[in-house]
Order: C-alpha cells, then structure tokens, then sequence
C-alpha cells in the first residue's frame, strides 16, 4: 500500500541541474522510480532559461554546485529566485562548511551530499516540497492578515458597519486555522518536534496512536525511550549525522509501544527551532 507522502509528492516535476551525463542519467532513472517528473539540463546558464519558460511549472530544483564553465550553481539558484519563487534543492559533493553555508544564504531547503542514496534523497525532497508549501500558506495568511489591517485603519470611521464582515473574516480565519490542525493532527504520519537532548516537544495525534499514549503522555517524554535496545545505536548514529552535518536523515529501525509490541518504522528528521528558538529537529514517523 502506498503511503501519504507517496500519494502527496506523486507527479511533482523537478528540474535537475547536473553536468556529468553518467550521473545525470542515473540520478533521473532513480527519481523517475519514485514518481517524479525530471527534465535535466547540464548548465546553470540552461536552468535559468527553463525557469524563465513561462510553462515550465517546475515543483524543486535539484542543483548541483560545479557544473564546469560558465555560471555555477549558487549563481544559477541565485539568478532563479530573481525570477521564481521556488525550492532549491543543493545536491553536490561538497561538504566544506563554507559551501554549505553560501548555499544555506541563498535558498533554505536543504543541502544533500551526493551518493546518499535514492531513500535519502526522495525525503529531502519531499521535506523540501512540504517546507516550501508551509511558507506559501504562511505567506498567504500574512498577506490577508496585513490586507485585513489595512482597511481596518483606512475605514475606521465605518467600523461599526462593517463590524458583521469582520466576524464573517475573523470566523473563516479561526476555521481555515482550525483545518489546519485537523490536517496536522490526523495526517496518517506520525509529526514530531524533538529537543536536542531528546525530549518531545510537539506531537500529533497519529504519532501518540502509533506509540500507543494520549498525546500529553507523549510529551516530556523522551525519543528513545520509544527505540528498541537494540536499534539505539542506529538512531544515535543518525542523530549525530543529522546535527553535526545538518543534512536531513532518513533511517528505519524498530520502535516499542506502550504495550511492548514492536513496530518497524522509518524516521526522517531534519533540523528546527523549538518555539523558543533553540536547536531542535523535526521527526516523520511512517511505518
């Protein structure tokens, strides 16, 4: 059967920017088996001009950092968002701390090493997609909040008229925001915001049905608490990779739930900020 995010990301056409030809062709194979729709061009001079295709309608773009004469890949991500709002995916084999934060300065979707493999890759971008589709609706409720400000202060002689289509406003506002947590909270993955030293910070509720608790036994509690014995290595491992490279991860292991049953599961994290602006990570649980 296959899962959300599957279903979710199906479909979703990304532009792969990639100049050696071997690792071009096996990359879009790989993609392609995971349902996404890739056009590839070699040169960051190229990528611009697809973007500038009004028909285009790329979803990410996969942008490899040395892409041989002419402009590289942080210049073309940078030409890009001059003209598109878009998910730049970096994919290089780079990892020197000063390239990773030039490309974390011009686009905040990530930055993935070459060779991490097809699994690593597809949540990547997957996370990508979903960050990007968070930032457009966070946007968008910004933009009709600010309208909505405007014309309070331009009209403010008519506030007791237009009273009844402020409720009308404030109402719809309480129930798109209301969807949304209905959306968070009964999504059929598993969401957690984990502390950096392990605490739960925030749950949904599929992830508290998963563990088998009621979402406020879940919180305080620690990750671990959750992984088998045997696989504490695996997600140490992982967690040590994820802050110390800042790469999302992608891993699967066994987790035990209240009753002791056991679950294969597989996480994907990424880093985050906790609603006091301290370090913390993002946890996707999928079985």
């Amino acid at each position: 059967m296959k899962s959300y995010s599957d279903l979710d990301q199906k479909g979703k056409k990304i532009l792969y920017v990639e100049d050696e030809a071997l690792i071009a062709i096996l990359e879009s194979k790989q993609l392609k088996s995971k349902n996404y729709v890739v056009h590839h061009v070699s040169s960051g001079e190229d990528a611009v001009a697809s973007i500038m295709d009004d028909h285009s309608n790329f979803d990410l773009v996969l942008m490899d950092i040395d892409l041989g004469e002419g402009m590289d890949g942080t210049k073309a991500a940078e030409e890009i968002l001059r003209i598109k709002d878009i998910p730049i995916l970096f994919y290089s084999s780079h990892t020197e701390p000063e390239v990773v934060n030039k490309t974390e300065s011009i686009s905040g979707y990530g930055y993935l090493v070459k060779n991490s493999g097809i699994f690593v890759l597809d949540a990547a971008i997957k996370m990508a997609l979903k960050l990007f589709q968070t930032k457009q609706e966070r946007n968008q409720a910004e933009i009709s909040m600010k309208r909505a400000f405007h014309e309070l202060s331009v009209h403010q002689e008519e506030l007791s008229a237009q009273n009844i289509e402020l409720r009308r406003v404030h109402s719809e506002l309480e129930i798109s925001k209301s969807r949304y947590f209905d959306l968070y909270d009964l999504a059929p993955l598993g969401y957690l915001t984990v502390g950096e030293l392990g605490q739960i910070l925030e749950t949904n509720l599929t992830a508290a049905t998963l563990l088998g608790l009621t979402r406020p036994e879940l919180l305080k509690m620690n990750l671990t608490d959750f992984v088998l014995p045997a696989d504490q290595d695996i997600f140490y491992l992982h967690r040590k990779n994820l802050f110390e490279s800042r790469i999302p991860q992608s891993f699967s292991l066994y987790l035990i739930k209240k009753d002791s049953e056991k679950i294969k599961a597989t996480l994907s994290t990424c880093l985050s900020l906790d609603e006091s602006g301290r370090t913390a990570y993002r946890v996707i649980i999928s079985l």
